[in-house]
C-alpha cells in the first residue's frame, strides 16, 4: 500500500512539472515579417511546387543558391504568390 502512495505523489508532481508547458507559447515574437518571409520560401522551394515550374529545368543541379538567384530572376517572379495590397486583385476577388 506504501508504494501506491509513492505512486500517486509522483504522478501529481509529473502532471505539475509538465502542465506549464501546455501554456508556454514557444513561436518567436520578434520579426513577424522575416517569419512570413521564411514561410513563402518554404512554400515556393517544396518538391510539388517547383515541378510545376521551370526551375528544375534551368537549373537541374538544383542547389540552394541557384534557387535564390532564379526566384528574383524575372521567370522566377512571374511565380510569386500575390501580395496583399499590391493591386493585382480587386477587393472583390
Amino acid at each position: 500500500m506504501r508504494h501506491f502512495d509513492k505512486l500517486y505523489v509522483w504522478a501529481a508532481l509529473g502532471i505539475m512539472v509538465v502542465l506549464p508547458l501546455f501554456y508556454m507559447d514557444f513561436e518567436p515574437k520578434e520579426h513577424p515579417g522575416l517569419n512570413r518571409g521564411i514561410n513563402v520560401v518554404r512554400y515556393m522551394s517544396a518538391d510539388r511546387q517547383l515541378k510545376r515550374t521551370a526551375f528544375q529545368v534551368a537549373y537541374p543541379e538544383a542547389k540552394p543558391e541557384q534557387f535564390v538567384a532564379w526566384m528574383f530572376s524575372p521567370m522566377g517572379a512571374a511565380i510569386w504568390p500575390p501580395v496583399e495590397g499590391g493591386g493585382e486583385f480587386s477587393q472583390e476577388e
